[in-house]
């Protein structure tokens, strides 16, 4: 072979190299970004397929319009019938059994500098009660509540003619939390 057919060949199997280079090293990148693209979704994937979908249940009170002095009215416009059952214009029966998130607000119209309190009861046991001077109560409590347990939150004395009837400053409800699922 002369010295200029070496030159070619080599120049040749240089080019090969190259390519064969190029072509090797797209293949690694197109496979390392399926790779990642596959673990990254991979989670997500497994529990959307896994998962089920929530309890809606939760359930909220405004103190009805009709209320007077001395009878305590609520009205439910959200209640999940799931979870729920009105047993009367105060009361509310669980119907599923579960860990529960309670909220209350209560504003009056006016600051009276007299102490005002609220109390939330299971069936004739208080759960929490909460006394304040100020114009605004605000509780939050987490629960464990039985199937058939009765709940309540009442104003003591069922003084509501200095309350604001307002949905947006009086009411009170419930949300039940998700199940807890532990982790491995």
């Amino acid at each position: 072979m002369t010295q200029v057919e070496n030159s070619v060949n080599l120049l040749e199997r240089g080019m090969e190299f190259q390519d064969s280079e190029k072509s090797s090293k797209k293949r690694w990148v197109i496979g390392g970004t399926m790779f990642v693209l596959l673990l990254t979704l991979a989670p997500g994937i497994y529990f959307f397929l896994h998962s089920k979908a929530p309890d809606n249940c939760w359930a909220q009170a405004v103190l009805d319009i009709k209320t007077t002095t001395d009878t305590n009215v609520w009205a439910w416009p959200q209640l999940s019938t799931s979870c729920f059952t009105e047993s009367s214009n105060q009361t509310l029966m669980i119907t599923k059994e579960g860990i529960y998130l309670v909220y209350v607000r209560m504003k009056r119209k006016r600051k009276d500098h007299v102490p005002f309190a609220i109390q939330l009861k299971k069936g004739n046991d208080i759960l929490r009660q909460k006394q304040s001077e100020e114009d605004t109560i605000d509780l939050l409590e987490i629960c464990h509540f039985n199937e058939s347990d009765k709940i309540s939150f009442i104003l003591n004395g069922n003084h509501f003619e200095n309350i604001e009837k307002n949905p947006t400053q009086t009411f009170w409800g419930i949300l039940r939390l998700p199940p807890h699922t532990p982790t491995t």
